[in-house]
């Protein structure tokens, strides 16, 4: 006899982007969960009619927020539209999650801090961006405190795969690398000094770990392993 047990339903939103595609790849590992998925143009969480409209006659246990305007750069040029992602729309989603009942789980950002420090940064340190993006992020980690009391803010630096755009993929195409023995080696720079970015970026925003891990009971791998298998994908 089969033993019944409760599907956990999870909508998880901005599945088309880096994060979102990470999630859709390992849905079939979890069969106890329930996942939808939808993009901006399913669920834009900018405009809280669309939302109120989407959640109603709906049931979601958790809600993952993968949509966030996360391009660095150019939120220095359009902090309005940063804010209207990362800070309204958080706004808008935790007061749906409020009145729907559903424990959300917001992906936040190392950026909130200014890197002043010399050693990890961990949740009891106080935040203070220095760019336009890291503002737009606090101020979605804020209207999440101010109105849920079900909630997980994940704090992450350097979020990275083999979908979409991001950090990794950039330097590697600004750097010839070579794989020996099964590590990665870098031969000869190529482009990487002339590497400048238009906004300020904490000079050091090492995140600590030892709360989720204790937490959540969880083994984090070291970061050269997770680069060395990210690297073996994608050649």
């Amino acid at each position: 006899m089969k033993e019944n047990f409760k599907l956990i339903n999870v909508l998880a939103t901005g599945s088309n982007g880096l994060l979102g595609k990470c999630f859709r790849k390992i849905e079939k590992k979890h069969p106890s969960l329930n996942f939808c998925f939808v993009n901006s143009k399913e669920l834009n969480i900018g405009q809280k009619s669309h939302m109120q409209k989407f959640f109603k006659n709906k049931s979601f246990d958790f809600v993952i927020n993968c949509a966030a305007y996360t391009n660095v750069e150019k939120a220095e040029k359009e902090p309005e539209k940063a804010f209207l992602v990362n800070a309204e729309g958080v706004k808008n989603l935790a007061e749906v999650c409020k009145q729907y009942n559903s424990t959300l789980i917001h992906i936040s950002t190392d950026y909130v801090f200014d890197g002043h420090k010399n050693t990890p940064y961990t949740e009891g340190d106080v935040p203070n961006p220095i760019n336009e993006y890291g503002k737009s992020k606090l101020a979605g980690e804020n209207y999440i405190q101010e109105i849920l009391d079900k909630y997980f803010i994940i704090r992450t630096s350097w979020l990275y795969s083999e979908f979409g755009h991001n950090f990794f993929k950039i330097i590697l195409k600004k750097t010839e690398i070579e794989k020996i023995s099964g590590k990665i080696v870098t031969l000869r720079l190529k482009n990487i000094d002339n590497y400048v970015t238009f906004a300020r970026r904490p000079r050091y925003s090492v995140l600590g770990k030892e709360k989720v891990k204790s937490t959540f009971d969880l083994n984090i791998p070291d970061w050269k392993k997770s680069l060395r298998n990210l690297y073996s994908i994608i050649q």
